[in-house]
């Protein structure tokens, strides 16, 4: 993978995916256009439970030791928009806004910790 695989557009249940790029060099390096996730069904709830954050958040440790650089410009979730970007070694961030609701916050890793400084937040 010296030169990179990209794919124009990847559609899976749920899933949409614009203008994907990926490359090894000792770690990942994925850029992502836009990521569209569709919600399933109206009458589905979508519960964040104690134990699946907890899941969640160990496998962040993950992007310590495999990723280099993730940088997803525009993420679309129902009427909330927002974006990400993770380099290794350097401050990230995670954005998103809709009509009702804004966050800005910083995300690093510190001795193997990661790291979110909420900037803004309202809803």
């Amino acid at each position: 993978m010296q030169n990179g695989v990209y794919i124009q557009n990847i559609s899976i249940p749920n899933l949409k995916v614009k203008k994907l790029y990926i490359k090894w060099n000792e770690k990942l390096n994925i850029s992502i256009q836009e990521i569209i996730i569709i919600k399933k069904s109206q009458n589905e709830k979508t519960d964040i439970s104690v134990k699946k954050a907890n899941k969640f958040f160990k496998s962040l440790l993950l992007f310590d030791k495999w990723f280099e650089k993730i940088e997803i410009n525009k993420i679309k979730f129902n009427d909330i928009t927002g974006s990400f970007k993770y380099i290794d070694g350097e401050e990230g961030f995670l954005t998103a806004s809709s009509k009702d609701f804004s966050l800005k916050s910083s995300l690093y890793f510190e001795s193997h910790y990661f790291n979110a400084k909420i900037e803004e937040f309202y809803d």
